[in-house]
């Protein structure tokens, strides 16, 4: 592939302190068939001025903005004025390995029917000091393609980006997961375990905000959903135990002027995926409050006793009742355990089963601490969120209790079940067991 061109894109905004570095990695690189298109999205830091040195170079084109456009207003832009068979992004805070280009050809050579092709990076500091190596699996390996290419350092090819109509202006962020998500399904993709580019960290990073991701990555699922897969039909079932068995006062306690079991119910309602809500209980008291509550417009069933027991797994109860939920695609099994997961993680999470077609959904929170098990020498880390190394396996993530997506119910024991997820944010992973010192600390502030 030494007579194919490559376009390389540079977007900035207000990177005066970065871009040189990132245009030179360009120009040093070790394939010279490049296309280099610099779109300034209206700076106003000096960013233009230096770049209108580079107005004599012979292949490159600089682009002035009149006004901010976006990413992904700008990424369209570079996709039309390209005239490279290859096209990648570089971010203008970033820059590349002098081989990069050369790598993703090489892969690209390998088999003529992949549409994109990425590979692992350094996380560097402003200053350029490396921090850690992100490493993924081989994609070859992976059946569950639910996590995304970086955004940025990925190579497409060009006429497969036009093909799919570019990049979805209305997105402000996770425009590379928009992406995967439309091609995927119908193309081939493949990446390189090198590091081949550096991804400077900082407080502007799009990455920093995780709530705000999360928002963005919803709304992605949301989008896709209808597209990838018909809508499924899918049932709420909250099980609360009997209070002599299990004490469910917590129940009672309220939030913002809204009883726990009110906020329950409510997120529920609000859920745009969920046809229908049951309550399974043998408690006489939460039964006549849903009764007698016009706030709450639940399907009541009257569990037994002896399947509340702590002991008895929460199959006896969808067993029990499976003529109830055998109409159901699915099943959504919420407890007091997690009041506050909102209706978009629910829609979130049977979007993602629409999408990726898995056996179950679980919500989840990423383990931001050192983690250890024992062993026969005393303590062992197994995991080290400050790794020098960082691998896309060795992230451990704690299960939210009181939350999970079941498909195909009555079939427990299918094989190779895939379970998929969704990650929450701080508030809807708050647990019963920790709401109180969570009510004391808000009061407090």
């Amino acid at each position: 592939m030494n007579d194919v061109l490559v376009t390389v894109y540079i977007v900035n905004f207000n990177y005066l302190k970065y871009i040189e570095q990132a245009i030179q990695s360009v120009l040093s690189q070790s394939y010279k068939k490049i296309e280099i298109i610099i779109i300034d999205d209206c700076s106003t830091d000096g960013s233009q001025d230096f770049l209108r040195r580079y107005h004599d170079y012979p292949n490159i084109r600089v682009v002035f903005n009149t006004k901010n456009l976006g990413l992904t207003k700008v990424n369209n832009i570079a996709i039309k004025l390209s005239s490279g068979q290859y096209i990648m992004r570089l971010d203008a805070d970033d820059y590349l390995d002098p081989n990069a280009i050369k790598i993703l050809l090489e892969k690209f050579s390998e088999n003529s029917e992949y549409a994109m092709v990425f590979g692992n990076w350094y996380n560097v500091d402003k200053e350029g000091n490396i921090l850690s190596e992100e490493r993924r699996f081989n994609i070859e390996d992976v059946e569950l393609l639910d996590m995304p290419a970086h955004g940025a350092c990925t190579m497409f090819k060009t006429g497969v980006l036009r093909r799919i109509n570019g990049y979805d202006e209305s997105i402000k962020k996770q425009d590379g997961y928009d992406i995967w998500l439309k091609l995927i399904f119908d193309h081939k993709v493949a990446n390189v375990q090198i590091p081949i580019f550096y991804y400077r960290i900082h407080g502007n990073s799009l990455s920093s905000n995780r709530e705000s991701l999360l928002e963005s990555r919803h709304e992605l699922f949301k989008k896709h959903a209808p597209r990838l897969n018909s809508k499924i039909k899918v049932a709420a079932l909250l099980t609360i135990r009997n209070s002599e068995i299990e004490p469910n006062e917590v129940l009672y306690e309220e939030y913002e002027n809204k009883t726990l079991l009110e906020v329950i119910v409510q997120n529920l309602a609000a859920a745009e995926q969920i046809d229908k809500i049951f309550i399974a209980t043998s408690d006489k008291r939460v039964i006549d409050l849903v009764k007698k509550s016009p706030d709450f417009d639940l399907n009541i069933l009257l569990r037994p006793k002896e399947l509340e027991y702590l002991h008895v797994d929460l199959q006896s109860t969808l067993d029990y009742f499976k003529v109830q939920m055998r109409q159901y695609d699915a099943v959504l099994l919420r407890s007091l355990q997690s009041p506050f997961v909102s209706s978009t993680h629910i829609d979130a999470a049977v979007n993602y089963m629409r999408i990726f077609k898995v056996d179950e959904v679980i919500a989840v929170v990423p383990e931001d601490d050192s983690m250890y098990s024992y062993s026969t020498k005393g303590m062992t880390r197994v995991f080290d969120p400050n790794s020098k190394l960082r691998r896309e396996g060795d992230q451990l993530y704690r299960k939210v209790p009181g939350f999970k997506l079941c498909s195909r119910i009555a079939d427990s024991k299918v094989h190779e079940w895939r379970i998929g997820n969704v990650i929450l944010d701080e508030l809807s992973a708050i647990t019963d067991q920790n709401f109180k010192l969570f009510k004391k600390w808000t009061k407090s502030n």
